[in-house]
């Protein structure tokens, strides 16, 4: 028996931020023939929450609603209230020379002891005449860092750090990808030193909310509910044929809205040889969340681990943001350590992190590019294939629908 290829004017791939805030976007605006094909059993992606000793736990690593952009807030308040929120004022810390300093690094150096300061300042003050333009020229992230910070920030924790977090990716590291790094001027760490007071800018979560209840994945799951009958779960692509747009030779659609990872459709499409060879050179990192149920004395939120002794490098304090929790999770790149396994609960997330490494500008652009031609477009932090948060995906989804519905 063949079974009826199903027709829509959208096929979006993909429950997680994007493809929710998407598919709700254009019902909002009176577009209802969309489907949104989910491979997990449920919404949410890697903001998915599940109950581990007893409360919420981010199974996708640490997730936070930025307070920044209006429209996006409006929109998830309409799911989850306001009201059923606590805003947080970012409390991040990094473990190094033996102690606890605020994040960012740059605008704390005032919390080491004296002798630390005076060493990471002329460190600074080395590198204090290298111009805008040089800096600008660098292609390389491992070198910029050493031109911009100097030798202290760089071999203490910017480069530790981004080793652990990027593993293998780190050496081809590009310089694309500031917009998440904080930007604090020379002129900035030398005025915090002597005030003793934070300068500078803290590019996302300088305050955040997160849920009261359910964690980080509640207000997704509301959304799916809010559109039952568009969302088919335990549906992975298994087949992709891009020229009459048909996915799993059911589903049908105009358009095709991606925010999966491109490399999992290259292997099962039919697209052009050399489309499919740029997907397959798109680079990732595998992030594993371990929950252990012990608390720290500390007030943070999260803690940054540069130390390329210890497996993980951040430790996120659940019993600092989750109301009624206890203990802490751990994030350690999967591909480059196996080490730190917990016993109560630990899951890989093969695609967490996409990698700006050198020339994936070029690479996304040109499969966008190509996309777009053949009504098949990309958004969020696959189909984009940037490192963006749930906000921004949300932002990307509303502005698509807007774009796509001429609003």
């Amino acid at each position: 028996m063949v079974n009826k290829v199903k027709e829509y004017k959208y096929l979006i791939l993909g429950a997680g931020p994007s493809g929710l805030a998407l598919g709700r976007s254009l019902l909002d605006r009176g577009e209802k023939s969309f489907i949104i094909l989910e491979k997990e059993k449920e919404a949410g992606g890697l903001c998915r929450s599940k109950i581990v000793d007893d409360t919420p736990l981010d199974i996708g690593g640490g997730h936070f609603l930025d307070v920044r952009n209006k429209e996006v807030l409006k929109f998830i308040f309409r799911f989850l209230p306001k009201k059923n929120w606590n805003i947080y004022k970012r409390i991040s810390k990094i473990a190094i020379h033996g102690q606890l300093i605020d994040y960012p690094i740059e605008s704390h150096i005032w919390h080491l002891p004296i002798d630390l300061q005076v060493i990471y300042l002329k460190s600074l003050f080395k590198v204090s005449s290298v111009s805008r333009n040089k800096l600008t020229n660098v292609k390389k992230f491992h070198k910029w860092v050493y031109l911009k910070y100097g030798d202290e920030i760089a071999k203490n924790y910017m480069i530790p750090y981004n080793k652990k977090l990027w593993g293998d990716h780190f050496k081809n590291l590009s310089t694309t990808w500031f917009n998440k790094i904080p930007d604090v001027s020379l002129e900035e760490i030398i005025e915090s030193c002597l005030s003793k007071m934070a300068k500078g800018r803290i590019p996302a979560h300088k305050k955040f909310y997160y849920p009261k209840i359910g964690g980080y994945g509640e207000v997704w799951l509301k959304i799916a509910k809010s559109m039952e009958g568009h969302i088919v779960y335990n549906c992975s692509v298994k087949s992709f044929d891009f020229k009459n747009k048909i996915i799993n030779k059911k589903y049908k659609a105009e358009c095709v809205v991606n925010t999966i990872p491109w490399p999992t459709l290259s292997r099962v499409s039919n697209f052009p040889v050399n489309i499919n060879k740029k997907m397959l050179k798109l680079k990732h990192v595998p992030i594993r969340v371990d929950y252990f149920n012990t608390n720290f004395d500390s007030p943070a939120h999260w803690t940054y681990i540069p130390d390329e002794k210890v497996s993980f490098h951040r430790i996120l304090h659940r019993h600092n943001f989750v109301t009624g929790s206890r203990g802490h999770w751990t994030e350690t790149n999967a591909a480059r350590m196996n080490k730190g396994k917990s016993k109560i609960f630990s899951q890989t997330n093969e695609y967490s992190y996409p990698v700006n490494v050198i020339g994936k500008n070029k690479i996304i652009a040109d499969i966008l590019k190509w996309g777009e031609k053949n009504k098949i477009f990309g958004i969020g932090r696959w189909g984009r294939w940037e490192h963006v948060n749930s906000d921004v995906a949300v932002e990307q989804a509303i502005s698509f629908s807007k774009k796509v519905l001429h609003v």
